[in-house]
């Protein structure tokens, strides 16, 4: 929405590369359930990670990989909805039976992914939906890369040794692809404003600095080339805090950059 004469794609835009090279990572998910008592639906939701799988083994059929967060289960009312590709527990004679079985033995695992960065991948604006501004609305494109799907299918069958490792009574494993629909609920959006050292296939250089815009910095999750297998916040702030560091000591160079681009500084 901001396309002018001079950026007929919109800001920074020229390349059209903004909005593509979407990532937010890969997910498959398990709820593990044993005979102790672990009462995981207490307490900080924090998790125990473990990088086992973190790097690249092509041994193992894909490039990339996987982190996997052992992490607390939801309180007694998500248990009673259903959760990890679970129907909601059994009503009538079995429910206080299933509950008491259940309830409390479970902890969750996720094995969280490295998606491939593709083109395709990508945030464009609608043509026929609005938002309550009646501005375009932003439409959303993604499916997972064929060594994502494998990446996945390799860490269900992980999550299904941990399972066996631990001596689960049950298991409910998701995989949240389904019929060539990806459901992922992951949640870091990442990508579409890559950096990159070519003008021609980025958006912002090293500094988060447009090519194409010499005074727009893009400083979030969005210059991203891949995702990893870990939270990017503690990422993305390193990087937004050494982009105004440099913008800082540099700032008088910059604004004569910009000025005479005729650019406001």
């Amino acid at each position: 929405m901001s396309e002018t004469g001079r950026h007929q794609r919109g800001l920074a835009n020229a390349n059209d590369v903004v909005g593509r090279y979407l990532l937010h990572h890969t997910l498959v998910a398990a709820e593990i359930w044993v005979d102790e008592l672990v009462n995981s639906h207490i307490g900080n939701s924090g998790a125990i990670i473990s990088s086992e799988f973190a790097e690249t083994d092509i041994a193992r059929g894909f490039v990339n990989g996987f982190n996997f967060n052992v992490a607390r289960t939801g309180p007694a009312g998500v248990a009673a909805i259903g959760s990890f590709g679970r129907s909601a527990m059994p009503w009538g004679h079995a429910h206080h039976a299933w509950f008491k079985r259940h309830f409390g033995h479970s902890f969750g695992a996720y094995a969280i992914g490295d998606d491939l960065p593709q083109k395709t991948n990508r945030i464009t604006l609608s043509s026929t939906e609005t938002d309550d501004d009646g501005l375009p609305a932003a439409k959303l494109h993604y499916l997972p890369h064929e060594n994502d799907v494998r990446m996945m299918r390799y860490g269900i069958e992980r999550l299904r040794d941990l399972a066996r490792a631990v001596n689960a009574f049950d298991v409910a494993v998701t995989d949240y692809y389904e019929d060539g629909v990806y459901r992922t609920p992951a949640w870091h959006m990442l990508g579409t404003c890559r950096m990159g050292a070519d003008a021609e296939t980025s958006v912002v250089n090293k500094w988060h600095q447009s090519w194409e815009v010499p005074n727009l910095f893009v400083c979030d999750g969005s210059s991203f080339t891949t995702g990893g297998v870990v939270n990017p916040t503690s990422t993305v702030t390193a990087l937004a805090l050494r982009s105004a560091r440099n913008l800082a000591a540099n700032f008088r160079e910059l604004s004569r950059m910009t000025a005479a681009d005729g650019l406001a500084s």
